[in-house]
């Protein structure tokens, strides 16, 4: 698991120190390669507008083709071409995201234990 910190994310972000975990694994989908990191983790120690820890899931820029009139990046995964398919693409979301609710739960925790001085 790769952790990096960047500058305001997207160019939304008033925050200025956000945290970005990819988790950065790869698959083959139809026989395309495609990145099968959809979603991060953007995680503040100090939110500006509260003073606290704040965080939020976003969607990753995804290269790929447009799919039946929807763009490309709009496409959580690469179009499936069963249900077998689709349903593995659905599981790995889920679990992309269990992964994401981990990460989170010991970041806002950790930061509650240091204001609570454990």
């Amino acid at each position: 698991m790769e952790e990096t910190k960047v500058g305001a994310a997207r160019g939304e972000s008033l925050c200025t120190d956000v945290q970005i975990f990819d988790t950065g694994l790869d698959c083959l989908c139809n026989n395309l390669h495609m990145e099968t990191s959809t979603f991060a983790l953007a995680y503040v120690e100090k939110d500006p507008r509260t003073k606290e820890p704040s965080a939020s899931v976003y969607a990753k820029e995804m290269p790929g083709k447009d799919f039946a009139g929807i763009t490309s990046d709009r496409l959580l995964m690469a179009p499936c071409l069963n249900f077998i398919e689709l349903d593995t693409q659905i599981r790995r979301l889920h679990a992309e995201l269990d992964e994401i609710r981990a990460q989170a739960k010991k970041k806002f925790y950790r930061a509650h234990a240091a204001t609570a001085g454990v």
